[in-house]
């Protein structure tokens, strides 16, 4: 596995995680953003 695809699979189980999200839809969105916010996060430090 590539380093942003094990980034997208932490994003995706995170997104699982919250208890707010009623739908697919949200739940594709949320970890998306999770996954942007990884993504940024790990740019910022190198």
């Amino acid at each position: 596995m590539s380093r942003n695809e094990n980034v997208w699979t932490d994003a995706k189980c995170a997104a699982l995680q919250v208890e707010f999200l009623t739908s697919r839809e949200e739940l594709f969105l949320y970890a998306k953003a999770i996954y942007s916010a990884m993504m940024w996060g790990r740019e910022v430090n190198e």
